[in-house]
């Protein structure tokens, strides 16, 4: 498959056409990483706290723990996805958008979190990206997210049944954009995990803004 001309176009057709399988996949798998950095942001902010969900797909994976104990906003691409996730996870405002343009207040949240958002991207707009994420985030607010652990950009025709888009940078250039957005990394972890027994590394941040 050569390079698609507008890898986001691709990201959120290909979730779109996945969405239903995604979502049991995700069910499925448990995702015991996911769960811990989710369970960060429980254990951090107080009940009814202002949480702004990047790419929270249909739902299911995180958005449904967080609206038991906050007020979420959560955010996706994919058209499909955020259907299905008004049905099946009713509660939070939920927005349909490009993280590089979608409009949300000024210093009006105490957390964000991007859980696999970011790899998705294009490397080119991270750094403009994590500049926007600070600025919706409230003077000392938290953020976490996944990164990827190498430089590359990668695409597949086929992956769960749609083609898909990944972009990320190494692990040091990552923690570089994240302070120069105006963040102070807490912790910086690389996690190993399986898909269809292939390893993948993932940086997980936890930070807070300046």
């Amino acid at each position: 498959m050569e390079r698609p001309d507008d890898p986001k176009r691709l990201v959120a057709d290909g979730y779109d056409a996945i969405a239903e399988a995604y979502a049991g996949w995700g069910q499925r798998n448990g995702d015991p990483v996911k769960r811990r950095f989710a369970d960060i942001v429980i254990g951090r902010l107080p009940a009814g706290a202002a949480v702004l969900d990047l790419g929270c797909g249909t739902g299911e994976h995180v958005t449904a723990r967080f609206v038991e104990h906050f007020d979420v906003t959560a955010v996706d691409i994919s058209p499909r996805s955020i259907e299905l996730a008004r049905h099946r996870v009713p509660g939070p405002n939920y927005l349909v958008g490009d993280v590089a343009s979608v409009e949300l207040p000024h210093a009006g949240f105490d957390a964000v979190t991007a859980f696999f958002m970011l790899i998705h991207l294009p490397r080119a707009e991270h750094a403009d990206v994590l500049g926007r994420i600070a600025a919706w985030l409230k003077p000392g607010g938290l953020f976490v997210a996944t990164m990827g652990a190498a430089t590359q950009e990668h695409w597949q025709q086929d992956w769960m049944g749609a083609p898909m888009f990944w972009s990320h940078f190494d692990a040091d250039t990552n923690e570089r954009l994240v302070r120069d957005a105006g963040f102070v990394i807490e912790s910086s972890e690389i996690v190993s995990e399986f898909e269809d027994d292939v390893a993948f590394d993932h940086q997980w941040i936890v930070a807070t803004r300046g």
